[in-house]
């Protein structure tokens, strides 16, 4: 029984739903990250290695990024990320 309630209410949002896709704007297009927190420093192990700088002394992993909701003629990505 509760199947059959589950699928019913499934039937009746699809069908809700389905009037309105020509109104849905799309997702906008996201960039994540799971290698840090929002305003807090970035971990060393993220950071540059540079023998002629003393200041690069990370261990230059790149960091965890995903990304949804890309445009359809999308052919690649540039990230920038800036140390201030």
């Amino acid at each position: 029984m509760k199947f059959r309630i589950l699928a019913i209410l499934v039937a009746v949002a699809a069908l809700a739903t389905a009037g309105h896709a020509a109104d849905m704007k799309p997702a906008p297009f996201t960039v994540t990250s799971s290698s840090g927190k929002d305003n807090a420093m970035m971990a060393r192990e993220y950071a540059g290695k540079g023998a002629t700088n003393p200041n690069c002394d990370g261990d230059n992993v790149s960091p965890q990024l995903s990304w949804s909701n890309a445009p359809a003629a999308t052919k690649s990505y540039a990230i920038l990320m800036i140390d201030p």
